[in-house]
């Protein structure tokens, strides 16, 4: 198995997703933000304030270069990428899973779940505030993105079957390529 990213922005589900995914595959998780956040001893906010964003995001790119990957769910979040260098070489890693959200969605799952946004500070989540700072997201999730899957109006299970079934759908098709 080669590696599957979950990415998306806050409030996607992206976790609770990757914790159920590598429990279904018995493979490991990986969270690059948990990964930063251990290397650099602090908070991402405080990383963010400290150093700033670009900082931020040149971390996050070499924690995505460094990981082990093969078999492992990776999750990726809050992250804008434009670099399209990059985004060939990581999709080389793996296949990538962008689980999308209409801000509304994201907005009430991130109230629900007591999420952060990195970079909106928490008087700042709100929908429009969201909607904005998706379309920068949004950009590299859509470049990097082998499947996109919506989470408006779906519950975790059937969410979680949809990523699986893609996952079954690119394992079916290597099989049977290395097979012939």
């Amino acid at each position: 198995m080669e590696s599957i990213f979950i990415v998306g922005y806050p409030g996607s589900q992206k976790k609770i997703i990757g914790q159920m995914l590598s429990a279904r595959l018995s493979c490991e998780l990986l969270d690059v933000t948990k990964l930063i956040e251990d290397n650099e001893h602090k908070d991402s906010y405080e990383i963010i304030e400290s150093r700033g964003v670009d900082y931020y995001e040149r971390v996050t790119e070499y924690n995505i270069k460094n990981i082990s990957h093969k078999d492992n769910v990776v999750l990726i979040g809050d992250v804008n990428f434009s670099d399209n260098e990059f985004i060939r070489e990581i999709k080389k890693y793996g296949k990538f899973v962008y689980l999308k959200g209409e801000p509304k969605t994201l907005y009430k799952n991130i109230i629900d779940n007591n999420e952060k946004v990195l970079k909106l500070s928490n008087d700042e989540v709100t929908i429009e505030n969201i909607k904005e700072d998706l379309k920068k997201s949004e950009k590299f999730y859509e470049k990097v993105a082998n499947a996109i899957i919506s989470i408006d109006n779906k519950n975790i299970t059937t969410i979680f079957k949809e990523v699986l079934g893609y996952y079954n759908m690119i394992t079916k098709l290597i099989c049977h390529i290395f097979i012939k």
